[in-house]
């Protein structure tokens, strides 16, 4: 008998395409909320220290599809800048859901501008730091990561700390997975501390044209096994 194959894109087609199933109902009210965060975020642009490119708008609704389907209690990210990813995840976690969450962010370059909470979900910026100092940090408060949310590259440092900051089930969020850039590179890092992984690269949808979402996005995710069910259904 021949084997029936599937690769890391048909896979990352068919998560995706549960996600906007999933998410559909409320991507006509969430995108121009979204788009109007992201135009009041751009006005910090010129307080930046280190001015970068930020994600897309079709990378924040993924991000907030992956959040509101998860509902992490805890996401650690490391690339603060504007606060373009840490906005769109923190409405995917307290969307029609009151209880208290918590984003750690750091950015070794920029000052964090946001508020010290979005709805619920409380804010800890790590401005001025390198992942390794925040990471350190958090390891010796015992914070446990849910969500894991790269968009630096990690050093050698980093790796033994991650460690202790992730769980079994930590979800991990890899910006900039094209080419040689860091999300490519963070992945070849990570390969050897998370077995039992499904990788999905980023694809997009032509269904989520509908809502106005047109732009491409970077954004690969480490998705434990043991967070994938099949239903009947």
């Amino acid at each position: 008998m021949n084997k029936f194959t599937l690769n890391f894109q048909n896979l990352s087609h068919a998560m995706l395409s549960r996600l906007v199933d999933l998410h559909g109902h409320l991507l006509p009210g969430f995108v121009p909320q979204l788009v109007s965060h992201y135009a009041e975020l751009e006005t910090h642009r010129a307080r930046m220290s280190y001015n970068t490119g930020s994600i897309s708008l079709s990378a924040g609704v993924f991000l907030f599809m992956v959040c509101n389907t998860f509902k992490p209690k805890v996401v650690v990210e490391v690339g603060t800048f504007l606060g373009k990813s840490t906005t769109a995840m923190a409405l995917g976690m307290s969307w029609n859901d009151s209880t208290e969450r918590h984003i750690y962010t750091c950015d070794k370059d920029n000052p964090c501008l946001l508020a010290a909470s979005i709805g619920p979900v409380r804010i800890h910026p790590h401005s001025g730091q390198t992942s390794t100092e925040m990471f350190r940090h958090l390891v010796s408060q015992g914070v446990k990561a849910d969500i894991l949310s790269l968009d630096g590259r990690l050093t050698a440092e980093d790796l033994p700390l991650l460690s202790d900051l992730c769980h079994s089930e930590t979800v991990v969020l890899l910006d900039d997975f094209e080419g040689i850039e860091k999300g490519v590179v963070n992945y070849q890092a990570l390969m050897s501390l998370l077995p039992n992984y499904l990788f999905m690269p980023p694809v997009m949808s032509s269904r989520l044209q509908a809502f106005g979402v047109v732009d491409p996005h970077c954004t690969a995710m480490l998705m434990p096994t043991s967070l994938l069910a099949i239903t009947r259904q």
